[in-house]
């Protein structure tokens, strides 16, 4: 699954709960997304932004 399908996902989510005007459990859709803004760092294994350019914790360049 992409993340344009992912967002699809959401934004029916949302739809959907403005119309029965209940509040929508969306945290499943957002972590699927949040999943695709991360990465790990190939030096020390540790969790960073998809746009870094550096590991905050080692340091490690990492690749784009």
């Amino acid at each position: 699954m992409d993340v344009n399908t992912l967002y699809k996902e959401l934004g029916k989510a949302f739809y959907q709960s403005e119309k029965s005007r209940s509040i929508p459990d969306l945290m499943p859709a957002v972590n699927k997304i949040a999943a695709f803004n991360t990465k790990f760092c190939t030096s020390c294994g540790e969790k960073i932004d998809a746009d870094a350019k550096f590991c905050m914790k080692c340091g490690n360049k990492v690749e784009v």
